[in-house]
């Protein structure tokens, strides 16, 4: 093989990697881009011979301080395609040769972590499924017949209610980390954020239960396009609305505020947001962990499915707290073109 032929297999191999790498000449100019790296800063047009800085400002921030300080690397950055994590390499002596920018997809990295963690999962909750569930079930149904009994006294049947009552609940967190440990892996495709949720709200307002015809449903949609599985994205969109629902109506009329867009940098976002109380100080740090909950009948296990179905999917869930009541905001992944949107 000649040097023209190996040249040529280097430079193949290098676009096909899947980490992201940019090769800078010693003046800080673009030298070699391979295709993983344009997705993570957006799919830029160019490449070879433009500064830094035309490419991602952040990054050339980011290359500055590490050519400032020779051993200090930057922390995550925010990419038009996900967010990532870049490292710095001088080719030759105090890079008189130029510098190899390594860029590590975090968001992918998260989301095969998410996959091990429920294949995890799933084998503990089979234990859980035989060691705990089949009994409490026995228990529910003996209590159940126990309640229909016409001897007991008022006290005794306040007793096997509370039984009855408390033994639901822990059915529910089961049903709950079995729901986790289904989930089958993300199916990702480019969704219209604005017309996905306007059809939402119209399905979710005709399911209403009778007793929430007071409940003022707002929609705030403005064009938007971003990947994600969709059976997983209405699981999560249901269960905030669940949430909000329940919480609405401290601050005047009950209402549910959804919303969608593409931010500043690029990125969709949907909102929920209530006219509620909020979430208390004392829980937000752990506002998405297992079992952190305000609610005496809740099992704390919602919100923390949010968070892992938004990490299957590289988006991100976070709770705005300068805004009135409770407001959650996701940001997805962009999904680029116009043709195959659902």
């Amino acid at each position: 093989m000649d040097v023209a032929n190996l040249e040529a297999l280097n430079a193949h191999i290098v676009q096909r990697m899947d980490t992201g790498i940019i090769a800078l000449d010693p003046t800080g100019r673009v030298r070699l881009i391979n295709r993983a790296a344009r997705q993570l800063l957006g799919h830029l047009p160019g490449g070879d011979g433009q500064a830094l800085g035309e490419l991602s400002p952040a990054l050339e921030a980011a290359y500055e301080q590490w050519r400032a300080h020779w051993d200090s690397n930057s922390g995550p950055l925010a990419g038009d395609g996900a967010e990532f994590l870049p490292r710095f390499q001088p080719i030759g002596r105090g890079g008189r040769n130029g510098t190899l920018i390594f860029l590590e997809n975090l968001s992918e990295m998260r989301a095969q972590v998410q996959q091990a963690k429920l294949a995890s999962l799933g084998r503990l909750t089979a234990s859980i499924a035989h060691e705990i569930r089949n009994p409490l079930g026995a228990m529910l149904q003996a209590s159940q017949l126990l309640g229909e009994a016409d001897y007991l006294q008022r006290g005794e049947q306040r007793l096997v209610g509370i039984i009855g009552k408390q033994g639901r609940r822990l059915n529910q967190t089961i049903e709950n980390v079995l729901q986790l440990s289904r989930r089958a892996p993300a199916s990702r495709r480019p969704l219209a954020l604005d017309d996905w949720l306007q059809a939402f709200a119209e399905e979710w307002r005709e399911s209403l239960p009778p007793g929430l015809t007071e409940l003022h449903l707002a929609l705030e949609v403005d064009p938007a396009r971003g990947l994600f599985d969709p059976d997983h994205l209405r699981q999560i969109i249901d269960n905030l609305m669940r949430n909000a629902v329940d919480h609405a109506g401290a601050n005047g009329p009950p209402t549910v505020r959804l919303a969608c867009g593409t931010g500043s940098d690029g990125r969709p976002w949907l909102e929920i947001q209530d006219n509620g109380p909020g979430i208390p100080e004392e829980i937000r740090d752990r506002l998405f962990e297992p079992f952190a909950t305000t609610s005496a009948t809740g099992t704390g296990l919602g919100l923390y499915l949010v968070r892992e179905l938004c990490e299957a999917n590289q988006a991100t869930v976070t709770l705005d707290t300068e805004r009135e009541g409770a407001c959650f905001r996701l940001h997805l992944a962009a999904a680029h073109g116009r043709g195959d949107a659902e």
